[in-house]
């Protein structure tokens, strides 16, 4: 596993994935046409959305591993925008 646990730990936290992978049934290609209001900019704050998980956020290894394990392969609308924010320090608040 990617946080250095022994390997019990790891297929313990994998069994607890398991259940749960992209269990929620939602395709999230339909989300792509949802409006993100972004106060102020994206172009204002220096950061840019994101398309997927990978893309330069340097998000923590446990954060990725997780992601991973749960089967998420794209973010949502509100975390496209959110994660790049709160990456470069910035507080949000968000709702959806």
């Amino acid at each position: 596993g990617g946080r250095g646990g022994n390997r019990r730990e790891d297929a313990e936290i994998e069994k607890l994935f398991e259940s749960s992978k992209n269990a929620t049934g939602i395709n999230f290609d339909k989300y792509e046409d949802i409006p993100v209001e972004v106060v102020p900019g994206h172009d204002k704050l220096g950061v840019d959305a994101i398309q997927t998980f990978q893309d330069d956020l340097n998000l923590a290894g446990p954060v990725m591993d997780n992601i991973e394990r749960a089967g998420y392969s794209k973010p949502t609308p509100v975390q496209k925008h959110a994660l790049p924010i709160l990456c470069a320090n910035f507080d949000i608040m968000a709702c959806a």
